[in-house]
Parts: structure tokens; C-alpha cells; sequence
């Protein structure tokens, strides 16, 4: 899937790095999934802004490589998954 969303061709390399990304957001999706119910926390806070940076970096990354020419858009996932992470950071009340 990972080949399709980014327009890249399967090979070798691609192939164990697609493996290897799907293990961290693997692991990425279980950490958010597992903190959804959590109270409002400087560790909550910390689990979003982390994972938000983490993938807006991932789309300032595939954004270059889009007008490279070396990926298709699927880098629209990342941005949306980083704008709802974020929005979900906050200064803490009071």
C-alpha cells in the first residue's frame, strides 16, 4: 500500500523500508490509540506534540520530495494525522 500511496516503485529498498515504517506507526498508532482516554496531562500533551512534530516533519520531508518529483501526494496523510495531533495539544488550564 505504502508503494501505491507514494507512487514509488517496489524494490529491494523500498520494500524493508516500507516494512520498517509500518512497524513505527505500527507502534506510533498504539501509543495514541492507548492515550485517547487519558485525562488531560503534561504527559498527554507531551504524546501529541511529540507525535506531531514527528509526522510534520515526515510531510515537510515528503513535500520536498513531491516537488522533487520522487513521491506522489500521500504525504497529505501525514499533515492531516499532524494538524488533529496538534489541535489535541494545549497549554495546560489555569
Amino acid at each position: 500500500m505504502i508503494h501505491w500511496l507514494f507512487q514509488v516503485a517496489s524494490d529491494p529498498a523500498t520494500d524493508v523500508m516500507s516494512r520498517r515504517a509500518a512497524m513505527l506507526f505500527a507502534g506510533l498508532a498504539t501509543l495514541m490509540w492507548q492515550a485517547r482516554l487519558a485525562e488531560d496531562s503534561p504527559l498527554r500533551r507531551s504524546l501529541c506534540l511529540g507525535v506531531s512534530v514527528a509526522l510534520a516533519g515526515l510531510a515537510i520531508l515528503g513535500v520536498a520530495e513531491l516537488v522533487r518529483g520522487a513521491v506522489g501526494a500521500g504525504i497529505g496523510v501525514e499533515l492531516v494525522f499532524a494538524a488533529v495531533l496538534l489541535s489535541f495539544w494545549r497549554a495546560p488550564a489555569g
